[in-house]
């Protein structure tokens, strides 16, 4: 089980053309859709987020 990389600051924002939260740099899909993905997809989003 990958844990979600929400760190509890939730607040989305507009950054580079792109909505984002202020905490977890999660967009909304990502934020939405986390409990479905499978542990593949989760570390995607993961390495995503380290590149933001």
């Amino acid at each position: 089980m990958i844990n979600s990389p929400c760190i509890g600051i939730c607040a989305l924002h507009k950054i580079d053309n792109e909505t984002l939260c202020a905490g977890c740099k999660r967009n909304p899909n990502e934020i939405r859709n986390w409990i479905k993905f499978s542990n593949k997809e989760k570390k995607e989003v993961i390495r995503k987020l380290n590149a933001r």
